[in-house]
């Protein structure tokens, strides 16, 4: 027998709420400013709920190595009662990691700006309830209301391109530059309520822009961009969720252990 939907007026603002979840979540693009031998490891917040944490290492002249992780740090529940009283607990999360090589140009007399290409993959993983699939209740209660309930569960893998800029080192003030960043999200697994869902988008465009500002061996950053899907289709139940828009806000702290190291007497 089906199960009915009991949507209870408390859990009205929550399915409304719901509607704006994504199952690709971006990551804040990785900016490194280094030169052969040098490290950083950064750790920051994406918004107030992703908590992320990346390192990136020049091994060579020209040369980028950078790992990332990221995860949720508050995290959303629901509960559901269905039409024989049972009633379901959910708790979303959220995880990802990637890893990127790529070739740098770094400031000279002559070049004022720090350019970088850089190339990656990463794998993430996303669970959520929402309620869904929205229609008019009735000719006399116009307003939708969700004719479906389930766990979105999305597993992926991304590859992504990226092209970023940076001014040149200043002891005395910040480093500021752009980023622009494609990605292509190919879902490994993609359901709701348990049923395969069909994405209509895969493609995002990632324009950003940061600071970097402090002295030493720890600094400082911040990153705003947006993640912009390339295609939508309305007519697709999953668009909602696999193209929607995204705010890359971020800030968090640098460090730099190559500066750690004292010098020899």
């Amino acid at each position: 027998m089906k199960k009915q939907l009991l949507l209870p007026p408390f859990l009205l603002a929550g399915a409304l709420l719901s509607s704006c979840a994504a199952l690709y979540v971006p990551t804040t693009p990785s900016t490194p400013l280094l030169e052969k031998g040098q490290v950083e490891v950064t750790a920051g917040l994406r918004g107030l709920r992703y908590a992320e944490v990346g390192a990136a290492w020049s091994p060579l002249p020209h040369v980028l190595v950078t790992g990332e992780l990221a995860a949720d740090i508050a995290k959303s529940t629901a509960s559901t009662t269905n039409s024989q009283g049972v009633t379901e607990n959910y708790s979303d999360s959220h995880r990802q990691g990637g890893m990127g090589l790529g070739l740098y140009r770094p400031t000279s007399t002559t070049r004022r700006t720090y350019l970088a290409v850089m190339g990656g993959i990463g794998w993430g993983h996303t669970n959520f309830f929402a309620f869904d699939d929205y229609k008019p209740a009735s000719v006399f209660f116009p307003f939708p209301l969700p004719t479906r309930q389930g766990v979105y569960d999305a597993k992926y893998r991304r590859y992504y391109g990226q092209l970023y800029l940076a001014s040149p080192p200043d002891n005395d003030g910040p480093q500021y530059g752009a980023s622009l960043r494609s990605v292509w999200v190919d879902y490994t697994k993609l359901t709701y309520a348990d049923q395969p869902i069909v994405p209509s988008n895969r493609l995002f465009v990632e324009p950003s822009v940061f600071l970097r500002f402090g002295h030493g061996a720890l600094r400082w950053y911040t990153t705003a961009g947006y993640s912009l899907p390339i295609n939508r289709d309305p007519a697709n139940p999953a668009n909602g969720r696999t193209s929607s828009r995204s705010y890359l806000l971020s800030g968090g702290i640098i460090l730099r252990p190559d500066l750690l190291k004292r010098p020899r007497d």
